[in-house]
């Protein structure tokens, strides 16, 4: 495994040896960069098998420019699509081909398909997988490889921040590359503040953005009066996040504690939110809408809230897309920003949460029965191919642009309208080189000096409604530059873990179902009947987190080789 310390981070190719970079045209090698693109020796298909909503099948060779914009329904589709096209004019004798496992009704499901594919294949999976699961729980089925095998050979790689690759790294086994990055924070609907209820926007710094100041903007809205609300509804990761003895204590190894007079503060606005402000309230099996909610349903949640009828959204950051799209179709862009998470009082701090997906390739060279590798030359080549084109899909200048310009149709209704751009979040380039210099790469478009902001600035055309010209989300691009965030869940980190009766316990499960206990968030007991669990939820937490490292050590030391002082919770880049 490449050994790479988060404490040295050399970048292989600096810029002054990238001056001397020059494109070369071989009838065998296609279009290659000099120095950059490597010398792949696979020959042939390349699978990706990905979730497309609603739909199962095929495209073969979609880099080969035979597909148009209709062929193309969804936009992590539209993404493969655009990273062949450029890929195949490096490499022309490598197809790939997107396979979707997601049928109408989920029948077969995701799971069943991408087993019929394994057993269909000898027992290979696909080259590239895409939202299969959370990446620890391939990791325990044997069902990736290591990228750390191949990435010496890649330029490219030592470009993508090394934070992000780090919350995939496991002891030096590199799962996956990072794409889709997303900030975690809270829209807020400025307009409303400040010309329909008068309120003065408070900065984003933390003496200003407090949860006092959160609090003070949704509840002087009461659900349904004048037909707005303070919020359209509750999102228990605000608190994960913003407490600082939750997720930033798990992500840094030590206890987590519940039972705190931060979250006991969080809890206490929750309820009150719930029970006068909110839209959407939490029930003992689910979410219902607030008594005072005569108009709205939960489906309608994007519209509500473009249409300027709450002026806080707490949950769906994944959504800021979709959010800036309807925001431009109702006319209201210049109505909304972005705020990181506010400080829990003057003297504490702004936090980020920051969300995205994971590309893995798949483990062509699982174990025999006496434990070494059952690979041929021709599966290393394969795994080496796959793993250069998912690091040149997420981060490569070429990929990216083709990203931002690919035409493809929202949906598979015949009036579906056709769009142009399918990125998906934030740069997964580091921002500045070794030196703390901007840079470009040597695929770089001509003339451009500053990649990172040339990727950073794809996203605000896509996003029009959520740009860097927002005092709150130019904090939160400043704070992702600068690596101010915290990223925690069960993508990266252990957190499913399977019981003796066939089920899983997750980590968080009995605090992440908080909203539902007692008589729901809202009722006059909620907030002391949680509070007297605080303490035992967090026995709980920290004995299931230390099962769900050994559970993940175990799986991975029966599928991969891996040295006897190995350790899954290093970070070895």
């Amino acid at each position: 495994m490449k050994k790479r310390y988060l404490l040295v981070l050399p970048i292989l190719l600096t810029l002054t040896s990238m001056t001397g970079c020059k494109k070369t045209t071989t009838d065998l090698k296609g279009d290659p960069i000099e120095g950059w693109d490597p010398e792949l020796e696979y020959k042939g298909d390349l699978d990706v098998f990905m979730y497309i909503y609603g739909q199962e099948g095929m495209w073969r060779d979609v880099g080969s420019g035979n597909y148009v914009a209709s062929d193309i329904i969804d936009g992590s589709q539209a993404l493969f699509f655009a990273a062949a096209t450029e890929f195949k004019k490096i490499y022309p004798k490598i197809n790939i081909n997107v396979i979707s496992g997601n049928g109408l009704g989920y029948t077969p499901s995701y799971t069943d398909n991408l087993q019929n594919y394994i057993e269909s294949h000898n027992q290979k999976p696909p080259h590239v997988i895409h939202h299969v699961s959370d990446v620890p729980s391939q990791l325990e089925s044997g069902l990736i490889a290591d990228y750390s095998k191949y990435t010496d050979n890649f330029p490219l790689y030592d470009y993508i921040s090394d934070d992000l690759l780090s919350r995939f790294n496991y002891g030096g086994f590199q799962a996956a590359v990072p794409y889709g990055v997303f900030p975690m924070g809270i829209y807020i609907n400025t307009h409303l503040v400040e010309n329909i209820y008068m309120e003065e926007m408070p900065a984003p710094t933390a003496e200003e953005w407090t949860l006092d100041a959160l609090d003070t903007i949704i509840s002087s809205a009461p659900t349904g009066q004048n037909g707005r609300a303070g919020v359209i509804q509750l999102y228990g990761e605000m608190t994960n996040f913003i407490a600082p003895t939750i997720y930033r204590n798990y992500v840094d190894g030590k206890e987590v504690d519940l039972d705190t007079p931060e979250v006991v503060k969080i809890l206490e606005l929750e309820n009150k939110w719930a029970r006068d402000n909110a839209w959407f309230v939490p029930t003992t099996n689910g979410s219902t809408k607030h008594p005072n909610n005569t108009e709205w349903d939960n489906w309608e949640i994007g519209k509500l809230f473009a249409g300027d009828y709450a002026k806080v959204q707490l949950d769906a950051p994944y959504n800021i897309g979709s959010n800036s799209q309807l925001a431009v179709l109702e006319g209201t862009q210049d109505h909304f920003d972005y705020y990181p998470y506010p400080a829990v009082d003057e003297d504490g701090e702004l936090t980020l949460g920051t969300m995205f997906g994971a590309l893995t390739i798949g483990n062509r060279c699982s174990l025999d029965a006496t434990g070494k590798e059952n690979c041929t030359a021709e599966d290393r080549a394969a795994e080496e191919a796959a793993a250069y084109f998912a690091t040149f899909m997420v981060s490569d200048p070429r990929s990216i642009k083709a990203a931002s310009e690919i035409q493809w149709k929202r949906g598979s209704d015949t009036d579906s309208e056709i769009v142009t751009g399918a990125i998906k979040g934030f740069p997964v380039l580091k921002k500045t080189d070794e030196n703390g210099q901007p840079y470009a790469l040597p695929s770089s478009l001509e003339g451009v000096t500053d990649e990172y902001e040339t990727q950073m600035q794809y996203f605000y055309d896509a996003y029009p409604t959520y740009t860097d010209e927002k005092p709150g989300m130019a904090k939160v691009v400043e704070m992702y530059g600068n690596g101010e965030y915290t990223i925690c869940g069960s993508a990266y980190y252990p957190m499913n873990i399977p019981t003796a009766t066939g089920g899983t316990q997750s980590v968080f499960e009995e605090w992440n179902a908080r909203y539902n206990y007692d008589a729901a968030a809202g009722s006059a007991t909620w907030v002391n009947a949680v509070r007297a669990q605080l303490s035992t939820w967090s026995d709980n937490i920290n004995s299931v987190t230390e099962r769900g490292w050994s559970y993940l050590e175990e799986q991975m030391r029966s599928y991969y080789v891996l040295p006897e002082d190995w350790n899954p919770r290093d970070r070895v880049l």
